[in-house]
């Protein structure tokens, strides 16, 4: 059910996140999403809220504060550091969409997947621009 996933990595294709491969055309931007302690806090607060709020009907003080202090402290410990994300390009279908691709908690994990795709957007705009120039 809970499988770990790969770091996603640069293939000849474009980017593979787990099963998928993502196309560098489809991309617009590539970057990474460092998290601070109040973003990882706040999302603690609204997970433990959520998954102890049974027990705050139940019993508040005897059930529902420890499951809550339980809850809270186990979501933040599991809370990622870093998330690389996407902005992909719009398209007739869809608008321009930020997504989440993985989260980790080591920030260099990502480090070298986005210089590749930097340089392999950078040098697609390069052709394309050498390409309009050979046109005319």
């Amino acid at each position: 059910m809970f499988k770990k996933v790969e770091a996603p990595h640069m293939t000849s294709s474009g980017l593979k996140v787990g099963d998928s491969v993502i196309a560098i055309a489809k991309m617009d931007r590539l970057y990474v999403k460092n998290y601070t302690a109040l973003d990882k806090v706040k999302r603690s607060l609204v997970v433990a809220l959520v998954f102890s709020f049974f027990g705050l009907l139940v019993h508040p003080l005897y059930l529902g504060l420890p499951l809550f202090v339980l809850i809270l402290a186990l979501a933040y410990w599991k809370a990622p550091e870093v998330e690389l994300r996407a902005l992909m390009v719009p398209s007739s279908d869809m608008a321009a969409v930020d997504t989440g691709l993985h989260k980790s908690n080591d920030p260099h994990v990502y480090q070298n997947v986005v210089e590749k795709f930097h340089a392999l957007k950078s040098y697609e705009e390069l052709i394309a621009h050498h390409d309009d120039d050979m046109d005319e």
